[in-house]
């Protein structure tokens, strides 16, 4: 099905977050939200992500909730890494994590802190007709990768979005619809502008695809790293589920292999009840998928109670760099796996606190 804006949400906030997607499909605008459009028998993960990569603008309801999240945090960076425009809408008085600042600290915010809430749904609604009719109108115009070069264009962009006084409020109650829609417009364009413009940004940060001499630099796959077996070797692995409400953290390691960007890992006796296993590829650019399969082992050991021998599936992602790798599951569980070289491992001093590596 097609559609045009994906709206992003933490759990907490799924009926605003229901009541936006109502008013913009009532104004005529095609969402997707989940777990609404999430097809039967469709791995999440993959469906988020295809969803991404097909909308046109993202709306974020952020909250105190949102900020923390970090399923929250991978969409946003997907679609700054894909030059998607993000509307943001604030729904409680809370200042972005670091992290979250880094993607979203030139955007344009919509707020929504003072009820009634319609009448914010509605400056949203605005907002987001007029970047899709903006999108539409420059269907002939330059390309995203085209944008990504620009990078005059963006820097003027993001001046205008630093200058603008009352960037955080959205636009002024006392302004005029007639001005608010060209605003918003524009605030899209440069919005798709600004992001793509800070991935290319991040890109020529590298030193194996940095150009040799001034002049424009061509993102051709000569300019990518293809030596991928670089990450080949043993690495120590250590995965940290954080603590929750309701259910308790945990800590796992294991030992994983890379041979020519394959990975492999096991922790337990493969087969047996309490055991893992971890496969998955690594790219030339050192990004990562890598699934978990395991079997739970005790049912007291279980957070979730389940019945020893219990299969589960989990998928993770991340990005490998010299001797360390992060990859983060691809759920609302906040699960890290971190892992370092064997040399790095056995070369560095045991952090305060930290367990021996089994």
């Amino acid at each position: 099905m097609a559609f045009d804006a994906f709206i992003s949400y933490a759990h907490k906030d799924k009926a605003i977050a229901d009541a936006a997607c109502a008013a913009l499909e009532a104004a005529g605008t095609r969402c997707w939200i989940a777990p609404r459009d999430v097809a039967p028998g469709t791995q999440w993960a993959a469906a988020i992500v295809d969803a991404i990569d097909h909308c046109r603008v993202i709306v974020l309801i952020f909250s105190s909730e949102a900020n923390l999240s970090s399923q929250i945090h991978r969409e946003v960076e997907r679609a700054v890494s894909k030059g998607i425009p993000i509307i943001p809408l604030r729904i409680e008085e809370v200042q972005p994590t670091s992290s979250m600042e880094y993607f979203l600290g030139s955007i344009h915010w919509l707020d929504a802190l003072t009820p009634p809430l319609e009448k914010h749904l509605q400056r949203l609604v605005e907002a987001v007709k007029a970047c899709l009719d903006l999108s539409k109108g420059s269907a002939d115009g330059p390309s995203r990768s085209e944008a990504v070069q620009s990078s005059a264009g963006v820097a003027t962009a993001r001046a205008a979005l630093r200058d603008r006084p009352g960037r955080r409020g959205g636009a002024p109650a006392s302004m005029p619809l007639s001005r608010r829609l060209p605003l918003a417009a524009a605030l899209c364009g440069v919005l798709a502008a600004a992001g793509a413009g800070l991935v290319y940004y991040r890109y020529l940060q590298r030193e194996d695809v940095r150009p040799a001499a001034q002049g424009t630099v061509t993102l051709g796959p000569q300019q990518m790293p293809q030596d991928v077996r670089r990450f080949d070797g043993i690495w120590i692995a250590t995965l940290v589920c954080n603590r929750t409400p309701t259910l308790p953290g945990w800590r796992n390691e294991f030992v994983g292999r890379v041979e020519n960007g394959r990975f492999h890992g096991q922790r337990g006796k493969e087969g047996q009840p309490g055991s893992d296993t971890y496969e998955g590829t690594i790219k030339p650019d050192g990004s990562a998928e890598i699934a978990q399969n395991g079997l739970t082992g005790h049912p007291e050991t279980d957070p979730f109670r389940r019945p020893a021998g219990t299969e589960y599936h989990n998928l993770y992602a991340g990005i490998f760099e010299a001797a360390h790798g992060t990859l983060t599951r691809l759920d609302r569980a906040s699960c890290t796996i971190d892992l370092v070289t064997q040399a790095e491992a056995q070369g560095s001093p045991q952090k305060p606190g930290q367990a021996p590596l089994r």
